[in-house]
């Protein structure tokens, strides 16, 4: 990952974190948590480094991947506050909201916010970057709807022109 996709990242998460926060008061996020989302977001698959560029993507090897992203954090992160929020958003980015997701297959709100906005932060950019933002907008709200919390599918939806700037 380079610096403007690193940059992208932060930029959508911002979007989404912040638009979550917006919408749904009774979920406030403080700034700082939101700003902890958005400088940590490019670490989602951080463990891929030290993972064999040929490797086969499988459960076990997502694990293993996610362990050396931990272990990774542990040694570089210096910020005490961003820690757990880095490693929630490495452990628990490629859960799905629908339990079909790894490493853990938890279900909806057991997958921490965080992780839950960095995983469609990442399928946003990533699914933008192949075809068009207006495509994966549609390939998330409405094909992979399940797999993404309501409340942040909302979001995407009300966001649309904010997201449209920064990708």
């Amino acid at each position: 990952m380079n610096n403007e996709d690193a940059n992208k990242l932060r930029k959508i998460a911002k979007v989404i974190a912040s638009g979550y926060q917006n919408m749904y008061e009774n979920k406030k996020m403080e700034t700082k948590f939101i700003d902890g989302i958005v400088n940590t977001v490019p670490l989602y698959n951080i463990g891929a480094i030290a993972m064999k560029p040929d490797v086969v993507i499988t459960a076990s090897t997502i694990k293993q991947e996610i362990e050396y992203g931990l272990s990774i954090i542990d040694a570089i992160m210096i910020d005490d506050y961003e820690v757990p929020i880095a490693k929630n958003i490495v452990k628990y980015s490629f859960e799905a909201f629908n339990g079909q997701g790894y490493p853990d297959n938890l279900v909806g709100d057991q997958i921490p916010i965080e992780a839950q906005i960095a995983n469609l932060t990442v399928r946003l950019y990533n699914y933008s970057k192949v075809k068009s933002l207006q495509t994966a907008i549609k390939t998330i709200t409405e094909t992979d709807v399940a797999k993404y919390n309501p409340e942040l599918i909302e979001v995407v939806k009300q966001t649309k022109k904010d997201l449209r700037k920064v990708v």
